[in-house]
Parts: structure tokens; sequence; C-alpha cells
């Protein structure tokens, strides 16, 4: 939503170099298999091994399940795929999901 060709202004070098390369990392929704409720800065795995730390969540009340955000690397940032949250010394499945969380006619009865 951004005209590139008009001159200069902030941000606009940054925004060519991603047009460019590409983005390294995508802003994804998760949800919680459980009631687990992920909290901003606790450790997102993939095979053991850090890929993203939660950037915020809670619990959803509506849908009975830990929600949560993350920058995940492109590659990980798939719909479907599954991830571990890192939370008290335990590990939790997590789902990527597209957001918004709510869809209506969803809510936990």
């Amino acid at each position: 939503m951004v005209d590139l060709d008009k001159e200069d202004f902030i941000g606009r070098d940054i925004l060519v170099k991603q047009k460019e390369q590409g983005v390294k990392v995508r802003l994804r929704g998760f949800a919680a298999s459980g009631r687990d409720i992920p909290r901003q800065g606790y450790r997102l795995l993939k095979d053991g091994k850090e890929v993203g730390t939660v950037a915020s969540g809670s619990i959803a009340p509506s849908l009975g399940t830990g929600i949560g955000t993350a920058y995940l690397p492109v590659e990980l940032a798939a719909f479907g795929g599954k991830l571990e949250l890192e939370l008290r010394g335990r590990t939790a499945e997590v789902e990527v999901v597209k957001t918004p969380f709510y869809k209506k006619g969803t809510a936990k009865d």
C-alpha cells in the first residue's frame, strides 16, 4: 500500500530492501492445544531449538484455549504448522493459526 516510486520518505530504503530481498520473519498467531497460557517472552521451539518468542499471549475465554502472536521464520510460518511452547519448565504443543482468533459462531458454550 506504499508507492515506492515516490521520492524519498521515511522508511523507503528499508521497504525497498525488503521488496528486493524478501522478509525473514512473519508475525503469526498461534493457539495452544490445551488451556496453557502463553505469555510475552516465552520461547517457541521446533525440534528443541528456539525459533521465536511470544510477542503477546493470553487465554481466550470465548475459545477456551491459550492464544498468542510471535515473529516466526518464514519457513515455519505456514498455517497449521506445529511448534512447542516452553512454559514453566515444560513444553506444550501450539499450532500456527490465522488471525483474528475469534470468528462468529466459534465461541465456547
